[in-house]
């Protein structure tokens, strides 16, 4: 099981996320939200979503590197 830590639908202007945050510390979830909100600018994984992404949480790469060490958490 590999955890899907958000969802965006930006044509809905919807964000899911998956309710396994509520154990990860606070600063995972707030990148998991940042990453998504930036969905809602550029719906890919372009440059132009990780400039978006660099402007809400400036730390992201090192956040996101932390969340894949708990990629395989998952609530029983």
């Amino acid at each position: 099981y590999i955890a899907k830590w958000g969802l965006c639908r930006p044509d809905r202007k919807l964000l899911v996320l998956n309710l396994t945050l509520a154990v990860l510390p606070s600063r995972l979830t707030d990148y998991v939200i940042s990453h998504e909100l930036a969905h809602l600018d550029v719906p890919n994984h372009s440059a132009a979503f990780f400039r978006r992404l660099e402007e809400l949480e400036p730390d992201w790469r090192r956040l996101g590197q932390e969340l894949q060490s708990h990629r395989h958490v998952h609530l029983g």
